[in-house]
């Protein structure tokens, strides 16, 4: 029986390792809002429990774009305490990224993270006068 326990085990790890654990990380993932304000990127939860220490005065919540493509390069990285500000459940409290901290028509991962990680990853296009969000797969271009 604990052989059997053990195999089962020993299988199930090798495929988790293999495959990168991306399973995993995949599924701990919660969606990001995402939109544009002006000359901004508003990045929001739109999900009411997305902090897990809500009552602790030291909490703080980090927010980053990444490129996508194979450089990861950080684009744009900033802290939050929750004692200074709200956290951003709704697009009214919103966290603002300056486009101009973004290369336009890259793929982008966008992360908020709280103890609870909040991802989207997506490019920002340029639309007549203004921009739009365009959600993506591809991490090397934002012609999906």
């Amino acid at each position: 029986m604990i052989k059997n326990f053990l195999i089962l085990f020993f299988f199930f790890s090798s495929f988790l390792f293999l495959s990168g654990c991306d399973f995993e990380a995949n599924a701990m993932r919660l969606p990001l809002s995402l939109e544009i304000q002006e000359d901004n990127i508003c990045v929001y939860t739109n999900n009411k429990r997305s902090f897990l220490n809500e009552s602790n005065e030291d909490a703080w919540y980090l927010i980053y774009a990444n490129r996508s493509d194979n450089s990861k390069e950080k684009k744009f990285e900033q802290k939050f305490m929750l004692n200074e500000r709200a956290f951003p459940f709704k697009k009214e409290n919103c966290i603002l990224i300056p486009i101009g901290k973004i290369d336009i028509n890259k793929p982008y991962g966008f992360s908020l993270d709280s103890g609870k990680h909040f991802y989207e990853r997506a490019c920002i296009l340029r639309k007549g006068d203004g921009y739009e969000v365009k959600k993506v797969t591809s991490t090397e271009n934002c012609d999906e």
